[in-house]
């Protein structure tokens, strides 16, 4: 059919591949009727419009349509970073694709450019510091689909703790998790952990900024995933807040009250947000404002890297919940820390008028 190699004018002005300095992350809603009217202008009024119903009933299916995991390889463009697809394409990304139509859930016009540098990436902040300590990565290993992947792990440092810092109070038993969530803030806090398989690679990035796992008061697992806390071991005497999950050394559960629309101040510019949709219901987003670049998001899974519009919809356990915390992140950050790709500026440009 004409239509499948169709390309939005509007989708793909200033795009310069997935993943590149300059990607758009969306430019609005695709118009079935424009698009085929405009690259398809020998085709009848009454077959044009045949054409351009099908391609809306096709693409407002692909968004109710919650993503099937693929069987397709993992594939990556030139220019793409190495994490790429972490399994197979899902159908409703495909359909999309084959459409022209921007990701939904970039709506805006957006863009994200590259965080220079390599880990450990330290972005100053008052009160609060990000270093990114080890840098996500999911890459096909051999045949069958394998794929051999890590999440990122970051460290939150208070601006009042320093390596000198000996004493540390333990947790109040007496008081909710609203105070014992702001007494864990008050030292180092980790943003996941990663596999296993990363241990003396974290011991190491915590050694060099001075930090010892005993230092770390506060561990955050955006998710239940082995390759983001699979290291929790290491922080028996930190308080952990695993998704939705918070306890204390010790075993002890405090309820919280966490929700979209209700995050958790952990201290001046730190919070916890809900952010559900890759794990399930219950993922979260580290949010650190006021750092020399901005407000930086620990987003843990819900964006894979720069540039996976083309693939995060195969990962998600529930593809409309995941949207709607990808428009809330980039509604926010300056900077986001991907769960399995380098960190990224989020760019927002005035829209163009349209002729």
């Amino acid at each position: 059919m004409v239509l499948c190699s169709l390309q939005s004018r509007e989708a793909g002005r200033g795009r310069r591949g997935v993943g590149g300095a300059d990607n758009y992350l969306g430019a609005g809603l695709c118009n079935p009727p424009r698009l085929v009217r405009e690259n398809a202008p020998e085709l009848n009024s009454s077959v044009r419009q045949r054409l351009s119903a099908t391609i809306l009933r096709a693409y407002g299916s692909s968004q109710r349509t919650r993503s099937r995991r693929g069987q397709d390889l993992a594939r990556f463009s030139e220019g793409r970073s190495s994490l790429g697809v972490r399994q197979g394409l899902g159908v409703a990304t495909r359909r999309r694709s084959r459409l022209g139509c921007p990701d939904p859930a970039m709506s805006g016009l957006v863009r994200t450019e590259p965080l220079r540098g390599e880990p450990p990436l330290l972005v100053r902040g008052d009160p609060y510091s990000v270093v990114v300590l080890l840098q996500g990565y999911a890459e096909p290993d051999g045949v069958d689909d394998a794929v051999r992947a890590d999440g990122s792990v970051t460290l939150v440092l208070p601006q009042a703790w320093g390596s000198a810092s000996s004493h540390r109070e333990a947790p109040p038993e007496g008081g909710g998790a609203k105070t014992a969530l702001e007494e864990a803030a008050r030292g180092p806090i980790l943003v996941d952990t990663g596999g296993p398989w990363a241990r003396e690679a974290l011991l190491g990035a915590l050694a060099g900024q001075g930090v010892a796992p005993g230092d770390v008061t506060l561990v955050v697992g955006t998710h239940g995933h082995s390759d983001h806390i699979g290291n929790l071991g290491l922080f028996p005497t930190a308080a952990l807040l695993v998704s939705h999950d918070f306890c204390l050394p010790g075993g002890r559960y405090l309820p919280h009250g966490l929700g979209e629309e209700l995050p958790l101040r952990l201290g001046p510019g730190l919070e916890v947000w809900a952010t559900p949709g890759h794990g399930g219901q219950r993922d979260v987003s580290v949010v650190v404002a006021g750092t020399a670049l901005g407000t930086v998001v620990v987003a843990g899974d819900v964006f894979e890297r720069s540039g996976d519009e083309d693939s995060w919809q195969a990962l998600s356990e529930d593809p409309v919940a995941q949207d709607r915390s990808r428009k809330r992140v980039l509604g926010i950050a300056d900077v986001v820390v991907p769960g399995h790709g380098a960190p990224f500026r989020v760019i927002r440009e005035a829209p163009q008028p349209r002729n």
